[in-house]
């Protein structure tokens, strides 16, 4: 199978002025089967984003049919994440802290093992994972410059749980939740930083056909909640850093999506609809009540 999307965006403020760039995701991937017992999925995502290297990120995920209801499930992952305008920019007047124009992406590396439970009306898994990040994030003082500046300079690998549950009511309604908890610390023995302790999703989804089999429509009211994590606190023109704890905030959405063809949809998503003034990295505020609107087409067999 082949998936892709293609992401124009822009963004305008009287900080970062005016900003734009483009990005191109493309996914492919197989499964092999190997008996009755065993299926191995391998993908690999290729990703490209505007002044930035680009990304072959290689996936495996091997399961075991225990029987009709249970599977057991083990894999490797890879992903990354891009700085944002504010990070490569900007100076935040929050923290005094100087974006860096040449900050490359943060490598992330999982490896995880999950049981799964199918079936109708419930469905849910846990599991737990390793992960290790490279090239993170974090302030660094520039002594020649005499100020903050983000830099890629910290390693860290923590250790964690997850969990999904699904609840059908019959073929229209569907409830469902997913999160993960974990605990990380780094080599001075301190919670890093701007990792949640622990986040979630939960959602209620009602989907209707119309008309023909390949039209349907599709509602979701979800609610994003992101834990307590640290960040660091800049004392301006003072070379040491504070850690400051921010609060866990709930960012509920609506996601409308009405499905035209077989493989094609188009999508309305509004996310933070009550305009939460949140923060994901301390200083670095991100958006407030948003809509999104954009379509979708899978090539698939």
């Amino acid at each position: 199978s082949v998936a892709y999307n293609f992401d124009y965006y822009s963004v305008e403020g009287d900080i970062l002025g005016k900003k734009r760039e483009a990005a191109f995701y493309g996914r492919f991937g197989d499964v092999i089967g190997i008996g009755d017992k065993i299926r191995v999925r391998l993908s690999l995502n290729v990703q490209k984003r505007q002044r930035f290297k680009t990304q072959a990120l290689p996936a495996v995920r091997s399961t075991f049919l225990m029987n009709e209801k249970l599977q057991l499930s083990a894999g490797y992952a890879e992903s990354v994440y891009y700085p944002g305008f504010a990070q490569r920019y900007s100076v935040m007047p929050v923290t005094s802290i100087y974006g860096y124009n040449s900050l490359s992406t943060e490598k992330a590396r999982k490896a995880f093992f999950e049981a799964d439970v199918k079936g109708r009306p419930i469905e849910f898994s846990v599991g737990a994972f390793w992960q290790s990040v490279q090239n993170s994030i974090t302030p660094l003082w520039i002594s020649e410059r005499e100020r903050w500046e983000l830099r890629n300079s910290g390693d860290n690998s923590y250790l964690g749980m997850h969990g999904k549950l699904f609840i059908s009511f019959g073929p229209r309604v569907r409830f469902g939740t997913h999160g993960y908890a974990v605990y990380a610390e780094d080599e001075s023995g301190d919670y890093v930083v701007d990792l949640p302790k622990w986040s979630g999703y939960a959602f209620a989804e009602w989907n209707k056909p119309f008309f023909v089999e390949d039209l349907w429509l599709r509602i979701q009211a979800g609610c994003r909640i992101i834990g307590p994590r640290y960040g660091y606190a800049i004392i301006p023109s003072n070379s040491s850093a504070n850690r400051t704890y921010l609060e866990w905030n709930i960012l509920p959405e609506i996601i409308i999506s009405v499905q035209l063809l077989k493989n094609a949809s188009v999508f309305f998503a509004f996310t933070n609809l009550l305009d939460e003034d949140y923060q994901r990295h301390y200083g670095y505020p991100m958006l407030g009540r948003t809509f999104r609107w954009g379509m979708e087409w899978r090539f698939t067999d």
